[in-house]
């Protein structure tokens, strides 16, 4: 996903399981992101995005050249977060080229995860269930592959 010309963050969502069926209230996401050569923008996974004319989700981003991660509410009817987990280390050194995100929702908590590390968890999240999604702020020149549920 290449989101190097745009100002504005980018996503990609799966609405629905391949047997027809909405998000369960369980479940791990798990995808590998290679960060490519020029990319200097954040990435991450969209969860417990709700659709509809109010949309709102909460996504997970990394910053590689910072070596934080952060998690974030947004109401897209006001474009506003009204919630975030202060960004915490994720290594002393660089993530890599290569790295390897989850993030475990089990109702309405998560827990994120970094190349098999905890990284942060948040509790008490507006939602039970919802739409997954890939996400690149701009600047952010990453391949997403092996995307499981």
């Amino acid at each position: 996903m290449n989101n190097a010309a745009s100002s504005q963050r980018v996503g990609m969502f799966l609405q629905t399981l391949n047997n027809g069926q909405i998000m369960p209230s369980r479940y791990i996401v798990q995808t590998q992101v290679t960060l490519n050569s020029d990319s200097h923008g954040r990435f991450g996974i969209f969860f417990l995005t709700q659709p509809g004319q109010d949309p709102d989700t909460h996504v997970w981003m990394v910053d590689p050249s910072t070596n934080t991660v952060a998690m974030y509410h947004y109401k897209y009817a006001t474009g506003q977060s009204d919630f975030s987990l202060t960004p915490q280390h994720i290594y002393q050194g660089s993530i890599g080229k290569t790295v390897t995100l989850d993030v475990q929702v089990s109702g309405n908590s998560a827990i994120i995860y970094v190349n098999g590390n905890q990284i942060g968890s948040a509790a008490d999240l507006n939602q039970n269930n919802g739409m997954i999604g890939l996400a690149a702020d701009p600047g952010a020149d990453v391949t997403f592959k092996d995307l499981a549920i």
